[in-house]
């Protein structure tokens, strides 16, 4: 048998190389890591679903051999563990073995009460009874959502419907069907006969429920009047008396224990004309058949620190408008100088925590150019576009009611759902 003499050169580097525990699979050389996560900062909405991703936590890791590596990081010779250390609010998110943020308590990603939710996260590596550690610093800002969604109600996204409040409910009418809900989000269908009326308006007057004008059967316009003390049965109060016999685009408030009719459109074109009734009184009286201000439907009305306020509507060109009117007795109308109020028309403008909001419309002259912004104002005069994420799609035909200190939409000309609810 042949003998083969092996250098002692030759033998120390098999030593060597059969002492390096080299993985074939990644090269990666057993000893010391460095653990570098960097800092996760994201932004994303609030009212996020339990479950939703947020994003992935990004770490660099440099083996003994130097070569750098990710959070894909894998050999078998060290096993990962990733825990969150401190977290404000507690709860609100999990990080998965693999570095994925997402959200555990839905209840804590909301604006209001946790505007940024903070935490650190410890990625260790453990090899025999060394660790090899980092921590990663995450930051989530939350947008705030001004209106959430409603789930699950039972009607379509209405366009020719009315709503209001009465009785701690919201009352929505459309041609005969009515909905009631205490809450915005249980609603019931009672039977009722409400009349066949489409795009009319209605409002809370002496106890009752008032529908007025719109479309009768889909088709003619009417001034018919109704009344209701439930929301269920309502009673035929005959005509305003309206000089063309019918209105839609009207509205309606109620000032100085008058309910009040103003402008709108009818079989002969716009109005600028305004009516009233007084309490307990059947005859609708005329306090002008032409105001100052230009002949006008889809404006808004309401009665606010003392006087009536008719904001923005389209004219006889359909030409959006940006005005603002105001009168104490609705006789005297006076052009106020507005401010940051756009042009805007079938628009709603709800009173809330002592401010006016005005909601969506359709903005300039444009139709289709259905809006999402919100405006505010403390004096009806100069207005404020809210800053933050809407929440809901650009509308028209929608209606705004208050419920519970919140502002509801209910409808409207958008694909996006049903009820909003001010978060």
């Amino acid at each position: 048998m042949k003998k083969v003499l092996l250098s002692s050169a030759l033998i120390a580097a098999l030593l060597t190389s059969c002492g390096d525990s080299t993985s074939d699979d990644d090269n990666t050389k057993v000893g010391a890591l460095t653990v570098t996560p960097a800092a996760f900062t994201k932004t994303v909405d609030e009212n996020a679903l339990k479950g939703s991703e947020i994003g992935d936590l990004s770490v660099e890791i440099k083996d003994a051999g130097g070569v750098t590596h990710g959070l894909d990081f894998n050999h078998p010779d060290y096993s990962r563990t990733i825990t969150i250390t401190a977290e404000n609010p507690a709860g609100a998110i999990e990080v998965s073995n693999i570095g994925t943020v997402t959200v555990k308590d839905a209840s804590k990603f909301d604006y209001e009460a946790n505007p940024s939710i903070t935490a650190k996260v410890k990625i260790a590596y453990t090899a025999g009874s060394e660790e090899f550690s980092g921590t990663a610093d995450v930051t989530i800002n939350l947008n705030n959502i001004m209106f959430k969604a409603v789930e699950n109600i039972p009607f379509s996204n209405y366009t020719t419907h009315a709503a209001t409040v009465f009785k701690n409910q919201i009352v929505v009418s459309r041609p005969q069907k009515v909905w009631l809900s205490a809450d915005g989000a249980t609603w019931t269908a009672p039977t009722t006969n409400f009349a066949n009326v489409s795009r009319h308006e209605t409002i809370v007057f002496n106890d009752s429920i008032w529908a007025i004008g719109g479309l009768l059967g889909g088709q003619m316009t009417t001034d018919g009047v109704y009344n209701s003390a439930d929301g269920k049965t309502w009673n035929n109060k005959g005509k305003v008396g309206l000089a063309d016999e019918g209105r839609i685009g009207h509205k309606l408030v109620v000032h100085n224990d008058k309910l009040w009719l103003i402008g709108g459109t009818g079989k002969t074109g716009q109005h600028n004309d305004v009516y009233y009734l007084e309490k307990g009184q059947q005859i609708w009286k005329q306090a002008t058949a032409s105001a100052t201000f230009s002949a006008r439907f889809y404006h808004q009305v309401v009665s606010y620190k003392g006087k009536m306020w008719v904001i923005g509507g389209r004219d006889s060109q359909n030409n959006s408008l940006d005005e603002v009117w105001s009168s104490t007795d609705g006789i005297t109308w006076t052009a106020e100088s507005a401010s940051g109020l756009p042009k805007v028309a079938y628009h709603q403008i709800v009173e809330s925590n002592g401010k006016l909001w005005l909601l969506g419309g359709v903005i300039d002259t444009v139709l289709g150019s259905n809006s999402d912004k919100i405006y505010t104002s403390s004096d009806a005069i100069s207005w404020t576009e809210a800053t933050g994420k809407v929440g809901f799609e650009g509308r028209v035909d929608h209606r705004a009611v208050v419920l519970n200190s919140k502002i509801w939409i209910i409808g409207g000309n958008a694909g996006d759902g049903t009820v909003f609810t001010q978060e």
